[in-house]
């Protein structure tokens, strides 16, 4: 099953009615609908692991915090760490999501993303999450007492357009600019 923007959260909160414990493993968190229920769900006794990518300021502290306060976080802070994963331990089966969505705002409620739903029948999906999961340190305080002094919010970049929005206003501007713009290569 594919999901989309307008189904993602309804269908997040279905499958956390269902489940008595979830695994998640995202490059950023922040404080957003999604995160709310997943904090619920946590509170109401059920179990939650989460495993959340600290580069460049767009995860918020205080989504680590209410993660850590709720369940157990561990923090991938070094390398590369980009996944989107889901995975929903239901009574008889597993549920799990692999897509493009982050656990912000805009990845389960503005953005175009695009998420894969499927039945976890062999367990790879949770042996792969285990395994992510047993790498990483079980003590994340330091970690995140470091990130939280050196956090400051991500820059604002009023008036950023889209590529293709930016390519037409140098294709506009003028002839002279559009062709030394398109020999020097592309620009996307």
């Amino acid at each position: 099953m594919l999901l989309t923007r307008e189904t993602l959260l309804e269908r997040l909160r279905y499958h956390l009615e269902a489940s008595s414990s979830a695994d998640i493993a995202v490059a950023w968190a922040c404080d957003c609908d999604a995160l709310s229920s997943l904090i619920q769900f946590a509170n109401r006794g059920a179990s939650l692991r989460a495993i959340i990518w600290i580069w460049g300021n767009a995860t918020h502290p205080n989504a680590l915090r209410g993660l850590l306060g709720s369940g157990e976080l561990r923090i991938a802070a070094q390398g590369l760490f980009h996944p989107k994963f889901y995975l929903f331990h239901q009574q008889n089966h597993r549920i799990g999501w692999i897509g493009s969505a982050n656990l912000t705002y805009p990845g389960f409620q503005k953005n175009e993303e695009l998420v894969f739903e499927f039945t976890d029948q062999d367990g790879r999906a949770l042996e792969w999450f285990n395994n992510v999961w047993e790498s990483l340190s079980a003590d994340c305080r330091t970690i995140l007492a470091d990130y939280e002094r050196n956090w400051r919010p991500p820059p604002h970049r009023p008036g950023q357009s889209h590529p293709l929005k930016m390519i037409g206003a140098a294709r506009d501007s003028t002839c002279t600019n559009w062709a030394r713009i398109s020999r020097t290569g592309p620009l996307l």
